[in-house]
């Protein structure tokens, strides 16, 4: 059965070359120069079907799951942490307002406790929880790891990134996303060692990819868990 490519948007603009993107909903756009003819675009396409339609695939995979993600922040519902879930517990203060729970939202045996009067503001209060755990647990996990490879780095810091899990900067300065507090404990660990190699390679050469091996053997089996399940460490509504 013959099947037909659909191009979803064209963007024309001085570049040079022709390349194809398939966003998030599996959708095609295609980048092309001023005046590329359309036929040479559909030939493109044509020669690049199976690649687009495994891609297209893959996206509305994803998307798909995505939808099953979002978060209501109700009792019972599960968060993430260290590649663990925990269920949602609120908990009602007295008639004099009173009660154990000494912050808002915190995590403890039985799972996330959390204030049941600041429920309306449940996403902000997890952001702000999984941010502060970041900056301590990088902190630690970076010191440990830099000080077995004696590497040195300038300073680390948590951000809301989403398409970068971590970066490292020309000065030396490292930053991580805080959504990877959702996964399990070595895949974050990856990303550190891949942070950390950039020190010695800013570039995803071949002396880059030995150094991250040295430092983690495993590596891949991380790296690969991150393609896979990357686009579940998030908090939708």
């Amino acid at each position: 059965m013959c099947v037909t490519i659909k191009i979803d948007e064209i963007i024309c603009s001085r570049r040079k070359t022709l390349a194809l993107q398939i966003n998030s909903e599996g959708k095609l756009i295609v980048r092309a120069p001023y005046r590329m003819h359309q036929s040479f675009i559909e030939q493109f396409i044509s020669q690049k079907k199976e690649w687009i339609l495994a891609k297209q695939a893959q996206a509305i995979t994803r998307h798909q799951s995505r939808q099953t993600l979002k978060h209501r922040y109700l009792p019972g519902e599960k968060f993430r942490f260290l590649g663990h879930d925990y269920p949602l517990c609120l908990v009602v203060a007295s008639k004099e307002g009173k009660t154990r729970l000494a912050k808002k939202l915190r995590l403890c045996d039985q799972g996330f406790l959390m204030l049941e009067q600041y429920q309306h503001q449940a996403k902000k209060l997890f952001v702000e929880w999984y941010q502060n755990e970041a900056q301590v647990f990088f902190e630690n996990q970076v010191k440990a790891y830099a000080e077995k490879h004696q590497l040195t780095y300038r300073e680390i810091k948590v951000g809301h990134a989403r398409k970068r899990w971590g970066s490292c900067s020309s000065q030396k300065n490292l930053n991580f996303s805080w959504r990877l507090m959702m996964a399990p404990i070595e895949v974050i660990d990856y990303v550190i060692v891949h942070e950390l190699a950039h020190l010695a390679h800013l570039n995803h050469s071949a002396a880059f990819w030995y150094q991250v091996k040295q430092m983690m053997p495993d590596y891949a089996v991380h790296r690969q868990w991150l393609k896979s399940y990357g686009h579940q460490l998030e908090l939708l509504e």
